[in-house]
């Protein structure tokens, strides 16, 4: 990408450039406090869904596992839980 790493840091400028813009317009500042209550919203929600650290993380069914925690990778197809034999 021409211009590495300059112009990223000039599109994260911009980028925290709007809300400034947003801010400083009656007309737009409305959506300004929706779009931060909406993320915060999303972030408690987050928070509330997400299971606790020490919890070991949910798998797929029927996917097969790489072995980490203690898992078993199964040697052929048939050994799926999904498995009907094909």
């Amino acid at each position: 990408m021409p211009g590495v790493p300059v112009s990223s840091w000039i599109a994260l400028a911009f980028l925290a450039f709007i809300p400034i813009l947003m801010a400083t317009h009656v007309e737009t500042r409305i959506a300004l406090y929706v779009a931060a209550a909406w993320f915060a919203g999303l972030l408690v929600i987050i928070r509330l869904a997400s299971p606790g650290s020490t919890q070991e993380p949910r798998r797929l069914r029927g996917a097969i596992s790489t072995g980490v925690g203690g898992s078993q990778t199964p040697t052929s197809a048939c050994e799926m839980p999904d498995c009907d034999g094909h």
